[in-house]
């Protein structure tokens, strides 16, 4: 490809306190790229994100958003999977160099919850046969794998 993505990790610390709000952090994920020519791309136009919860945690008002952009992109929950789909240019790209992505919303935690948890992944990966969690392009193909293994993937896991 034109562009390729060197890494995708997370951002955040490994672990955290789950704490109930509007607009929480839910996750955050470094991409560094490195882009093959100067007209060539490097964005990310579709993410799916695996939901890991437990303890009755509710989300809602899930969006996605880059460093350095203040747009922010809906996305949907349905299960344990969180779509973000039409990725605006200005989160989606990542270009030569890093970009932090932050994934906030709105949490509930019932009162009644002894153990609650959340964790997101950007899993599964993927590979060059099975469509992944990330769908991207160079400017001229459109990819859905990544070359990465799934524990790097993962996101910061909240505990209550």
């Amino acid at each position: 490809s034109r562009s390729t993505f060197a890494a995708i990790t997370n951002a955040g610390p490994a672990e955290d306190a789950l704490v109930s709000g509007i607009g929480r952090t839910l996750g955050q994920w470094r991409f560094e790229g490195v882009r093959g020519d100067g007209r060539a791309d490097l964005k990310v136009t579709d993410a799916t994100f695996s939901l890991g919860i437990s303890g009755g945690v509710i989300l809602a008002n899930v969006t996605l958003g880059a460093d350095g952009s203040t747009d922010r992109a809906s996305c949907s929950v349905a299960g344990n999977t969180i779509t973000c789909a039409a990725i605006p240019e200005s989160v989606g790209t990542v270009s030569g160099g890093t970009r932090i992505w932050t994934l906030r919303g709105d949490i509930t935690v019932p009162s009644t919850s002894q153990s609650a948890g959340l964790q997101i992944s950007l899993s599964p990966a993927g590979s060059v046969s099975s469509a992944g969690a990330l769908t991207w392009t160079d400017g001229t193909t459109s990819f859905s794998w990544v070359p990465f293994d799934e524990l790097q993937l993962r996101g910061t896991f909240y505990r209550f």
